[in-house]
């Protein structure tokens, strides 16, 4: 019988916690596209951008926009939970934990954080553009 080291768990357990983060990312996202979330909401108490409360209509505007842009990464942040569970259990099984592997999963983690905080930054830089275009037209 092998016993499982704690790298392997903390790897595992990992994997699965961004699986959850990415799931509920996926949720917001599509709640976002579809219009589900209102200014009144408790999630639109949060997150403030003064061009979203301009009126019923740029709120949703921007939010559809906002939850598009997060659809891909939040699949992204799913499939890199389920590599690092998938490889966490496979340290467990067949106990090769080396320098090379800690590697790899720190570059999953590093990217899985990447593509969390990529959106946000896309979707204010959207909003930027759109307000400039408006104000031009």
């Amino acid at each position: 019988m092998t016993t499982i080291n704690a790298e392997s768990a903390i790897i595992a357990i990992s994997g699965l916690i961004f699986i959850g983060i990415g799931l509920a990312l996926h949720r917001l996202a599509g709640k976002l596209v579809r219009g589900q979330i209102s200014r009144k909401n408790y999630m639109g108490r949060g997150f403030k951008i003064k061009e979203a409360l301009a009126s019923d209509e740029a709120w949703y505007r921007i939010n559809r926009e906002g939850g598009k842009q997060m659809i891909l990464p939040s699949l992204i942040v799913v499939a890199l939970g389920m590599l690092m569970a998938l490889f966490g259990v496979l340290l467990a099984i067949f106990e090769f934990l080396s320098d090379t592997s800690l590697l790899i999963y720190y570059i999953a983690m590093a990217v899985a954080v990447l593509v969390m905080v990529v959106p946000p930054i896309r979707y204010v830089i959207w909003i930027k553009r759109n307000e400039r275009k408006n104000k031009a037209a």
